[in-house]
């Protein structure tokens, strides 16, 4: 039996031609199949995971799925700007913001003091809706005979999204810059945007539309009260290219009316250009006086002071002889400040406090002590630009009040009938 067993084991060891070829035929077919199915991964290995871009290759390895695969056409450019916003807002600045050609043209305008929009004052604030902590655009003034106010818009009504032709665009997601660009545009054209109005997790959604239009808009406005004519109120609103010129000029209105005593309300004044505000606090120091120091990321200081400046076409506004250093250094001055008083706003009233200038008055304010730079992009041969922080900056005394804000001399809350802030500042002054 076992010799059987070894013949027909010997018997099939040995196949015959017919079964050779075919056994090769197939081993062939099999090498080939492995061989193509190999020269398909590499081809494809190459097609979407080429190094040549380094870390951004990935950008480009999605683009190729999403141009061979996606079911839907893909729109490169929004795709390309909302990678790049996401890019900048991954850096951890809170305040960074990257800006395609038609958003850095708006923030352009908005700086000289030029727009076209609904004709509202803003500033950033942080809430909480349906329970979730959201950082929205707070309505500080409504502009008079403007389409915000005419559309029933109010102050403390809070910017939720703006509506435009790629959808609702939330504040919390793209922050108040993008949100700001959208909101303004041609004249003519309707823009529809959501507010919450009310308190924390009570608030009420409302939707308006409003035809944009050119908005006047003076950073600085003054007045005489009829009740007390030895005092000018002097209210700086921003701090854009415009305001020193605006600023000096009210200054010098009032004491040509021979008022003395001034109140600088800036209350709700989200801040601005530097060299805006170093220009207005220079009309009230003596030359070589401290202004503002700064630092960078390598630890570079830089000391800005009082002393005469003069720049090109579009900051001539900001421009200081030597006669006009310490011009209205007379002035008894009582400056106004909430929890909206921010940045640029911050360090003028700091300049009052550590100069012994001024008494403050009204509430703790924001407390923004960073200072951030616009770079165009153009000199790369691109459109658009970015912002990004990038010195920390300190008042004249050298204590950054970055996150703390500023605690007035005299702390006063206002009621929602009297402006009981302004009355305390004025009472300061003529007591």
């Amino acid at each position: 039996m076992q010799e059987e067993f070894d013949e027909i084991k010997d018997q099939a060891s040995e196949p015959s031609c017919s079964k050779k070829k075919i056994i090769y035929l197939v081993a062939a077919f099999v090498a080939v199949a492995v061989i193509s199915v190999m020269l398909t991964f590499s081809l494809t290995v190459n097609y979407f995971f080429s190094e040549e871009n380094g870390e951004y290759a990935k950008f480009e390895v999605l683009k190729k799925y999403i141009d061979k695969y996606s079911y839907y056409e893909p729109d490169h450019d929004a795709m390309m700007d909302a990678a790049l916003k996401a890019y900048v807002s991954g850096t951890g600045d809170r305040y960074a913001e990257y800006y395609n050609a038609e958003d850095f043209e708006a923030l352009t305008e908005d700086n000289e003091g030029r727009f076209v929009g609904i004709g509202v004052t803003i500033s950033e604030a942080e809430t909480v809706y349906r329970n979730k902590a959201v950082t929205l655009i707070e309505v500080i003034s409504v502009y008079e005979s403007s389409p915000a106010n005419e559309a029933g818009i109010l102050e403390g009504d809070m910017i939720y999204s703006v509506y435009t032709e790629d959808g609702e665009i939330f504040t919390d997601d793209v922050g108040m810059d993008v949100i700001t660009s959208k909101i303004k545009g041609e004249e003519g054209t309707e823009v529809k945007i959501s507010v919450l109005r009310g308190s924390e997790n009570e608030y009420e959604k409302l939707d308006f539309t409003m035809k944009r239009r050119k908005v006047d808009v003076n950073s600085v406005a003054y007045e005489v009260p009829q009740n007390q004519p030895s005092v000018g109120i002097v209210t700086i609103t921003r701090f854009d290219l415009r305001t020193p010129l605006l600023f000096k000029d009210a200054l010098n209105n009032l004491k040509q009316q021979g008022i003395t005593q001034v109140v600088l309300d800036m209350r709700g004044n989200p801040g601005g250009d530097l060299n805006s505000v170093i220009a207005c606090a220079s009309y009230f120091l003596v030359e070589g006086d401290v202004i503002i120091s700064t630092e960078d990321n390598d630890g570079n200081k830089l000391f800005e002071e009082a002393r005469s400046r003069t720049y090109g076409a579009t900051y001539s506004s900001c421009n200081v002889s030597k006669d006009e250093i310490g011009m209205f250094r007379d002035f008894e001055v009582a400056v106004l400040v909430n929890r909206a008083t921010a940045s640029a706003a911050e360090l003028l009233t700091a300049v009052f406090r550590d100069y012994e200038l001024a008494v403050t008055v009204g509430e703790k304010t924001y407390g923004k002590g960073t200072m951030q730079t616009i770079y165009p992009l153009d000199r790369a041969g691109l459109d658009g630009g970015v912002k990004m922080t990038t010195n920390v900056y300190f008042p004249p005394c050298g204590e950054s009040y970055d996150g703390m804000g500023i605690i007035p001399d005299i702390t006063v809350d206002n009621s929602e009938t009297e402006d009981l802030q302004l009355a305390a500042a004025i009472e300061k002054l003529v007591k």
